[in-house]
């Protein structure tokens, strides 16, 4: 007879866990007025929620979410009630993360592949010129790819550019300390490791997570998939991260507001600093007693700091 291992066991338990919860994060969505669609784009069933059912309203302006490395739609859950009524919303799953699933083919697994499939997801299927964009972290980071891949195909300034609102995105290249310590959290291969990258990106406050979903998510968090993307990151260093005379020459969002909670490990505020030296038209917004996600960590703090910016552009 063939006993399952303890490890196995957790996992599988974990995974039913972590199911229902992704469940219930969905009803909950649904449950303010959000459609989930799904349509196929270039091979890819692309998952994303929007506040309308068929079309978008003529009289508001769109506002894309766009969420973080081994993260999904839900992360923006707690800020949705904020601006639902305001705003055509579009949140969605990037290729790789949350429901939209991709072949673990490794050449699929790139930052570019990543970029160019979102932007022409936004821009061509979405039919999106202007958009504004609130995202976190990587969603940040792979904006100023996307400008430049725009400005590759001749489609920027004229036909598309974008107000960013950008929370931490870790896009400048890190010094080699910080750069490691990263490395080695964002793919943890042991329980511990689980908690102090849960640790890092909640320093304040960190939610409890029972021992069965840190085994499910101990897994999940290395798949191939996520295991080709860092590969294929670190062959190629050179292109993705920024270096301060890259970035400066890189295309720049019409307006670019970076948020940043006073005490992130993961991207620290002194790299918004920089961030703000080297991008133009750009400002900073930080929200205190917050770490690595201060949309999730203190959802109202984190809306009053932005309003008076976001509802310019209303």
């Amino acid at each position: 007879m063939k006993y399952i291992t303890k490890e196995n066991f957790y996992y599988i338990i974990g995974k039913i866990l972590f199911s229902y919860r992704k469940y219930k994060l969905d009803k909950r969505i649904l449950k303010q007025g959000f459609y989930l669609n799904a349509p196929i784009f270039e091979g890819i069933k692309v998952y994303y929620y929007t506040n309308f059912k068929n079309k978008p309203d003529p009289e508001k302006k769109h506002l894309v979410l766009l969420h973080g490395f081994l993260d999904s739609s839900h992360t923006f859950r707690k800020i949705l009630s904020y601006i639902k009524n305001d705003f055509n919303v579009y949140i969605i799953d990037i290729p790789g993360h949350g429901k939209t699933k991709v072949p673990y083919i490794r050449e699929l697994w790139q930052i570019s592949t990543l970029t160019r499939g979102l932007y022409r997801f936004i821009y061509e299927y979405l039919n999106l010129q202007f958009p504004i964009l609130l995202t976190h972290s990587m969603g940040g980071f792979l904006v100023f790819h996307m400008l430049k891949y725009a400005q590759k195909r001749g489609d920027f300034p004229e036909k598309f550019n974008c107000i960013l609102f950008a929370i931490a995105p870790g896009m400048l290249r890190f010094e080699e300390s910080l750069r490691e310590k990263n490395m080695r959290l964002f793919f943890p291969s042991t329980i511990e490791d689980i908690d102090n990258l849960l640790q890092h990106i909640f320093p304040v406050q960190m939610p409890e997570i029972p021992i069965f979903v840190k085994y499910y998510l101990l897994r999940e968090w290395n798949h191939p998939g996520m295991k080709y993307l860092t590969q294929n990151t670190l062959e190629n260093e050179d292109e993705i991260f920024y270096t301060e005379t890259l970035l400066k020459k890189n295309p720049q969002p019409h307006k670019t507001y970076f948020i940043w909670g006073t005490e992130d490990k993961i991207v620290p505020l002194k790299y918004a600093k920089k961030l703000l030296k080297l991008v133009k038209n750009s400002k900073l917004i930080t929200i205190e007693n917050t770490g690595h996600t201060p949309h999730s960590e203190r959802p109202e703090a984190f809306f009053t700091a932005i309003q008076k910016y976001l509802y310019l552009y209303k």
